[in-house]
Formats: structure tokens, C-alpha cells, sequence
């Protein structure tokens, strides 16, 4: 009977901590991103529904842009930059071998400099003036993030 006992203290426990995990996520990410992330023991993981979530973003912004919606794009790219933040974050402190690199972290790192690039030719092109300095914001704050995250899979 102990035994019994002490597994469901175990389950309930480890199902209430993924629930405040996943309460803890801030509300950039969707519920289903949310889940995902809460449920992801290894970093491999997370670093696909950040790699994801950025894509989801990405095309958001260029919906946006396409729809001559451009009020929506302070707040796509203000939020886009929070998502870079907290993924950052969570690499940094998760990945412990640095000689070992990780594939899907080199998958995130290569699709954050296309959409670098990609908000940089918006930037020149497609946007009015009013919005500029966003994308100004948001390019700072993604070249810092992807430069720690290239540091990170090659370390000096």
C-alpha cells in the first residue's frame, strides 16, 4: 500500500509542477505552445517550439505588412523580441555542454538570421516611417540574441 502511495504523491506532484510551469509561461506563447514547453524535459525540445513560435511571428508579420496592416507590427515585434528574450534565457541556462552542439539549436540559429534578414528588407521597403524605429528595436534585439546564441554553439 505504501508504495502505492508514495507513486501518486510522485505523479500528482510532478503533473502540479508542469501545470505551474505552464502557468508561468507568459502569454506571448499560444496554449498549445504553452503545453508544449511545459511538457519538454530536454532543451531539444523547447528549442523547437521557439524555433516555431519565431516562425509563427515572422509569418504574422508579413501578413501584416502584406494587409497594409501596420498598426499591429509594435506589437508583433515587441512581443516577437519577449519570445527571443525567454528562449535565450532558457538555452543559456539549460545547455551545459557547450563542446556538444545541438542540431536543433543550430536549425534555430540559421532560421533567426533569415528572419533578420527578412525584417531588414522590410524594414528598407515596405514600412512607413512612423514604424521604423520598432524594426530598429527589434533588429538591436535580435542580433544580440542570435550573436549569445552563435556564441553559445561556438564557444571560444
Amino acid at each position: 500500500m505504501a508504495p502505492l502511495f508514495w507513486s501518486l504523491i510522485l505523479i500528482l506532484g510532478f503533473s502540479a509542477h508542469q501545470v505551474k510551469q505552464s502557468q508561468d509561461i507568459p502569454d506571448v506563447f499560444t496554449s498549445a505552445e504553452k503545453a508544449a514547453l511545459a511538457s519538454s524535459p530536454k532543451i531539444n525540445g523547447r528549442i523547437k517550439v521557439y524555433q516555431a513560435t519565431s516562425e509563427r511571428f515572422r509569418a504574422n508579420l508579413a501578413a501584416a505588412i502584406a494587409k497594409n496592416d501596420y498598426p499591429s507590427l509594435p506589437a508583433t515585434l515587441q512581443d516577437w523580441a519577449q519570445v527571443l528574450k525567454i528562449s535565450l534565457k532558457d538555452i543559456d541556462q539549460s545547455i551545459t555542454n557547450r563542446k556538444k552542439r545541438s542540431g536543433a539549436l543550430k536549425n534555430y540559429e540559421i532560421r533567426l538570421r533569415k528572419s533578420i534578414s527578412d525584417v531588414q528588407a522590410y524594414a528598407k521597403s515596405s514600412v512607413p516611417v512612423d514604424v521604423i524605429d520598432q524594426f530598429e528595436a527589434w533588429l538591436t534585439q535580435a542580433e544580440d540574441v542570435h550573436q549569445k546564441l552563435v556564441d553559445i554553439l561556438f564557444p571560444k
